[in-house]
């Protein structure tokens, strides 16, 4: 597949300033510091972004979509894996936020940001990051820490074991679902053009290039990371939360980039839970978000 990709999406499109530093990038290693930036996140962007996540541009109004400021660390931590390791995957896992300020769209906001760990796994190694969002006036409007798998080929060529326990229907998956007190509250549909588009001319060809994928265990290109954040980030502001909030989105299976999906949501206590459900009735990212004062 050809990407075609406006301008308008290469990765640095949002980088309204950049602090003079020696190196652009880090090296992958705890502690590490990115060089600060000034990002812009202009209403033309943040309408054609939302287009590709089937979100409608109304829903954040005059406001930028904390997704669209997390989506920068994810950038940024690519190229420098990427500078330093470009034999690895990149495959986001974790996303954490804490959302203490909206943005009004079309401000500057500064971004900072560092390496916290990186952690052994069986499928490669684990870095942790924590990235701070700040207003003009200096004031902290979000925190974004996520944690993403440096894959290395040579772990990720073997099948998974298979279990011997019998496999569930995709009706008893859903009946547990239900009997669990989960509901659905929207419906997403991957195509290769809206995989890309978000992504736009990315360095993680995982998500791009069907032989990249498949080089790493993957039957096809996989739906990024943030954009499926989005997905629980919109579920979020639906549910109407309130201005401040903390939650955390987990990525557990892949979601390849022609995969069907249910959004679905359940109350625990004060929290809000949500999870997108494949078409098998597997759970393929789970979140936790709640009201904080």
């Amino acid at each position: 597949m050809t990407n075609a990709v406006s301008p308008l999406f290469e990765p640095e499109s949002v980088v309204a300033h950049v602090a003079t530093h020696e190196t652009r990038f880090p090296e992958v290693k705890a502690g590490a510091s990115f060089v600060d930036e000034i990002i812009e996140i202009t209403p033309e962007y943040q309408k054609a972004m939302l287009q590709f996540s089937e979100i409608d541009e109304a829903l954040y109004a005059g406001e930028v979509d904390p997704g669209l400021l997390a989506r920068r660390p994810i950038s940024v931590i690519g190229s420098a894996l990427f500078n330093a390791h470009p034999e690895r995957g990149y495959v986001h896992t974790v996303q954490t936020f804490s959302r203490l300020l909206p943005v009004p769209r079309g401000e500057p906001i500064a971004m900072t940001g560092k390496f916290t760990s990186i952690d052994d796994h069986p499928r490669g190694w684990i870095m942790h990051g924590r990235f701070e969002f700040r207003r003009a006036d200096g004031e902290l409007c979000l925190v974004v820490s996520p944690s993403a798998l440096m894959a290395d080929p040579e772990r990720n060529t073997t099948a998974p074991v298979s279990k011997n326990a019998p496999e569930l229907t995709v009706e008893e998956r859903l009946q547990a679902l239900y009997e669990a007190g989960w509901y659905t509250v929207g419906e997403k549909t991957c195509t290769p053009e809206r995989v890309v588009g978000y992504c736009g001319k990315t360095r993680n060809l995982i998500h791009t290039d069907p032989a990249y994928a498949q080089s790493f265990g993957f039957r096809a290109p996989i739906t990024a990371g943030n954009q499926m954040v989005e997905w629980h980030l919109e579920a979020v502001r639906r549910a109407h939360i309130g201005e401040v909030f903390e939650g955390s989105v987990r990525l557990q299976r892949p979601v390849f980039w022609d995969d069907e999906l249910s959004v679905m949501r359940r109350d625990v206590g004060k929290a809000i839970e949500f999870s997108v459900v494949k078409s098998d009735g597997r759970i393929a990212n789970s979140s936790t978000f709640k009201a904080i004062s």
